[in-house]
């Protein structure tokens, strides 16, 4: 298998830099792509099991927030919402039950969570 990022082509010839930075940007365009998919699908997922909530819950705005951005503290989720802090950690246990987020920390404070 040729790989002219590691300078060399199948059969041992010296790969032209320009080839290797093209080869590496579409690389780098394949993962950007895979990425997206992932996002795209946990998010059909996520709108699916919060659309069936109360009209003033505040659950889909938070799996938009998340959606948004990586990882997200209760602090940082309350923020981005406009609610007040006090409300984020009954939100991300709410998000947690539901299945919708999974905890990064394991900690007792300073928890996060992502998609």
């Amino acid at each position: 298998m040729d790989d002219p990022a590691g300078g060399k082509d199948g059969w041992g010839n010296a790969v032209a830099c320009p080839l290797a930075f093209l080869h590496l940007v579409a690389e780098d365009e394949r993962a950007g792509q895979r990425t997206l998919d992932r996002l795209h699908a946990a998010a059909a997922r996520r709108k699916g099991r919060a659309a069936n909530v109360d009209r003033r819950s505040r659950l889909p705005d938070a799996v938009e927030a998340l959606l948004r951005v990586p990882v997200l503290k209760p602090k940082a989720l309350a923020a981005r919402l406009k609610a007040a802090p006090q409300t984020a950690p009954n939100l991300k246990r709410e998000l947690q039950v539901k299945g919708l987020v999974k905890e990064l920390t394991a900690r007792e404070s300073f928890r996060a969570v992502a998609v």
